[in-house]
């Protein structure tokens, strides 16, 4: 359970923490301080935008304040043109290099993951990093057999028997996001993990794609499930494959315009 405090020696009473907290657990005093609500630390989401928004390092959450955070560093905010760019310019990557991703920016790339929004800030979100190239077969024959026993995917299973990598598209390595089933909001913090690692991607030189196939299978095959041991109650809610594009593309290929609807 978190708990909150407030250092009134520190406080110069901006009250910017009242205004921050999204389910208002900080109120302004009759004496110009900041005071926490009764029952705070059971309600409290730990987001820890309170001390984060505290100047002064006034206020400690699980005893940590401002102080003790990293400092937001302005340079390193990228344009709004580089944002657009970023996006205009993202693929889904089908063919890969013959070439391993290292442990380390494996690494970097789930540390982006600690850091994207979650329903009620749970962070429910596990992850399966598929390293090896034995397992990452072993998942492309368990998908094939669970598409032959339906006849709608009988065509991408008989590609797969004339050598052809259906699943993975060849990549080196899978991540797969899974979650207890009974939080808030499983499906959705699960593919907003998995997205905001796919726009990363490119930064490290690397591309991936949803595991669409992968994933269908997945849901619906015990084998699967089985065989990569996830805990009781918790279900996979994204997949994505990696590794180092073959291809580089030199144009941005059109799209729909926008549909929005003004009030």
């Amino acid at each position: 359970m978190p708990t909150l405090r407030i250092d009134r020696k520190k406080c110069l009473q901006g009250g910017r923490c009242v205004d921050e907290c999204p389910i208002y657990l900080i109120e302004m005093g009759d004496d110009g301080y900041p005071e926490i609500v009764p029952d705070a630390e059971e309600l409290c989401i730990n987001c820890g935008h309170c001390k984060a928004i505290c100047s002064q390092g006034a206020l400690y959450l699980n005893d940590k304040c401002a102080k003790d955070c990293q400092m937001v560093d302005d340079s390193l905010h990228v344009s709004k043109e580089e944002v657009i760019e970023m996006f205009k310019t993202r693929r889904s990557i089908r063919k890969y290099e013959d070439k391993k991703v290292s442990r380390a920016e494996l690494e970097q790339l789930l540390e982006i993951s600690r850091w994207v929004p979650s329903t009620r800030n749970c962070q429910p979100v596990h992850w399966l990093v598929i390293e090896s190239e034995e397992a990452m077969k072993d998942l492309i024959n368990m998908s094939v057999d669970w598409l032959r026993k339906h006849e709608n995917f009988s065509r991408i299973a008989h590609r797969h028997e004339r050598g052809e990598d259906v699943v993975f598209r060849g990549a080196p390595h899978l991540l797969v996001a899974y979650a207890l089933k009974d939080n808030w909001n499983p499906e959705v913090d699960c593919a907003i993990a998995t997205a905001s690692i796919e726009v990363a991607l490119p930064s490290f030189g690397l591309g991936g794609c949803w595991a669409g196939i992968f994933l269908y299978s997945a849901r619906n095959s015990p084998e699967i499930v089985e065989y990569l041991r996830l805990p009781a109650h918790h279900e996979i809610y994204g997949a994505l494959m990696l590794g180092y594009p073959r291809y580089k593309y030199n144009y941005i290929p059109s799209r729909d315009e926008v549909r929005a609807n003004w009030f």
